[in-house]
């Protein structure tokens, strides 16, 4: 038998060696999302000059 602080222990230990594994998907995946939001951010118009161009660029987004 051994104690809690052992379990403890061993306990940390499986879950960092699922972390390590499971990180670098988490991380791809979020890369990936970033980069879709970064080109449809870029798609946007820089200025919009009246409230047409405003819902112009509105309605094409919904439409997107």
């Amino acid at each position: 038998m051994v104690g809690i602080p052992v379990l403890a222990h061993r306990l940390v230990q499986i879950q960092s060696v699922i972390i390590s594994k499971c990180l670098p998907e988490i991380v791809k995946k979020i890369d990936e999302r970033l980069k879709v939001s970064v080109l449809d951010l870029n798609k946007l118009p820089r200025i919009l000059k009246s409230e047409t161009d405003a819902m112009a660029t509105f309605i094409k987004i919904v439409g997107l």
